[in-house]
This record gives structure tokens, sequence and C-alpha cells, in this order.
């Protein structure tokens, strides 16, 4: 009994002790799960935050870029080619950075509501950051209009480029046409009677038959006529026993070439002058 009465003193003090470490231990995990949820919060906010910086650097990015897009649009005609392509390329950042702004705020939302949801963050001005949600999201869908109108100038001017183009291309052929124009001419050759049957000439003037003379007719046929480039043809065979040039040409701009028995060849000595006068060539020969 006496033992008994000795050892009671110490198993109040031991289980004292066995309660006073339970106690701290509970304790102890107590602030383990605080300090474990206020980082895992603290971790959130941090993200959230740099989610929201990251979408104004992003809007500022934009904002420059549709800078850089409405000065490409009023250049020249001369870099159309490259200028295009830069505000294709533009266009194709903006809306790449515009899905990823649109990303950020439906994670940045879907914390701060997971947050609610496991009642945690009483500590948290979750109002503060709904506001911030709301204005990032405005931010966004004013950047989507502004961006909207941005795609349609650009359409227009597009437009107004391609129809440019395609009038300077049209320009391209009627100038092009205009050179082969200038640089063309015509020929024929043969008897008398050939080209007479052929609608191209015909004998004028004289007296009761007498003293006519050949001569271009008034609507003669040029179907009849060799099509040339001026400026490559410098002769013209002939192969006759003579040759009278019908057409007007200056007469120091070409020679006939050959013996005292024939012509063989039309030499052009000066394209541009034996031009000049006339665009047809008619040689009658014999």
């Amino acid at each position: 009994m006496k033992k008994f009465i000795l050892l009671l003193p110490l198993f109040i003090i031991g289980c004292d002790a066995a309660i006073e470490n339970n106690e701290i231990i509970r304790l102890n995990e107590e602030k383990q799960a605080l300090q474990d949820d206020l980082e895992r919060k603290d971790s959130i906010i941090f993200v959230i935050v740099q989610s929201f910086n990251d979408i104004e650097d992003n809007l500022q990015t934009i904002k420059e870029k549709q800078g850089v897009i409405s000065m490409n649009t009023s250049g020249d005609i001369e870099s159309e080619s490259s200028r295009r392509e830069r505000i294709i390329e533009d266009m194709q950042m903006i809306n790449e950075i515009m899905e990823e702004n649109k990303k950020k705020v439906r994670d940045f939302s879907w914390k701060i509501n997971s947050l609610v949801k496991e009642q945690k963050a009483a500590s948290i001005k979750l109002a503060d950051f709904q506001k911030m949600i709301d204005k990032l999201t405005a931010m966004v869908e004013a950047k989507d209009a502004e961006i909207a109108g941005l795609k349609n100038d650009l359409l227009s001017m597009n437009m107004s480029l391609d129809s440019l183009a395609l009038a300077y291309d049209i320009q391209g052929f009627v100038v092009e046409d205009q050179a082969v124009a200038l640089n063309t001419g015509f020929f024929c050759y043969g008897t008398f009677k050939e080209l007479e049957e052929k609608g191209v000439i015909t004998k004028k003037g004289g007296f009761i038959g007498i003293g006519k003379t050949e001569q271009l007719k008034q609507d003669f046929n040029t179907d009849y006529f060799t099509q040339v480039d001026i400026t490559e043809t410098e002769t013209i065979d002939l192969f006759s026993k003579q040759a009278n040039i019908l057409t007007s040409h200056p007469s120091d701009s070409y020679k006939l070439e050959g013996d005292d028995e024939s012509v063989d060849k039309l030499v052009i000595l000066d394209p541009v002058r034996f031009w000049s006068a006339s665009k047809y060539l008619v040689v009658v020969v014999e």
C-alpha cells in the first residue's frame, strides 16, 4: 500500500507529461497544417498576381503592335509585298497573345473560385481579386473589339491594295501592248498581179488606161501582210529580178542588195526612220 502511494505521484506526473506531449504534437500538426495552407494560398496569390502582370504586359505588347500595323498601312505600294507580310505576322502574333490572355483570365478565375469553394481564404480579399478578374475580362473584350476593327481596316486596305495592284498589272499590260504595237511592222511582196488579186494594191490615174500608177489601196487587205518586230528585222529576202518599194520610206534608211540582174534582199539601215512614215511595207517584184 505504501509503495502504491509512493508510485501514484509518479504515475500522475507521467500522465500529465504524456498529455502535454500529445498536445504539443497536435499543436505542431495544426501549426504545420496552417503553415502549409498559408504557403499554398501565398503560392496561388503569387500565380494570380503574376498572371495579372503577364496579361497587362501582353496588352501593352498588342498596343505597340497595333501602332506598328497602323504605320505599316500608310506606306507606299513599292514595298507592298514585304509590308503585307509584316502585317500578317503582327496580326498572327496579336491573335496568339489574345488567346494566351483569355486562357490566363480563365485560369485566374478558376483559382479564385477554388479558394472560395474550399472556404479557406477568409483572410484573402477575394472581392478585390474578383474585381481584378472583371477588369481583365473587360480589357480583353475591349482589345478584342479593337482588333476586330483593325482586321476590318486591314481587310479594306488589302482590297484597296489588291485593286491598286490589279490596276498596276493592267497598266503594265497596257504599256507592254503599246510597246509591242510601237515595235510592230508589216510587210508583203509579190508581183503586181498577185498583190492586186490579194486586195493590196491597185492602179489609178492616167488617161484612157494610159499612165496609170501603182498605189496602195485605201482599204487594203491587212491579212495578207506578215507581222515583224521592227527592232529585230534587219533584212527581208526578195529573190527577184527587180523590186520597187511602193510604200513611203526614207530612201536613205534602206538599200536593195543584189547584182545587175537580180535583187536578193532589202536591207534596213535605220529601222526607226524606215518605219516612221509607214508601218506597212509593200514591195512589187518581177
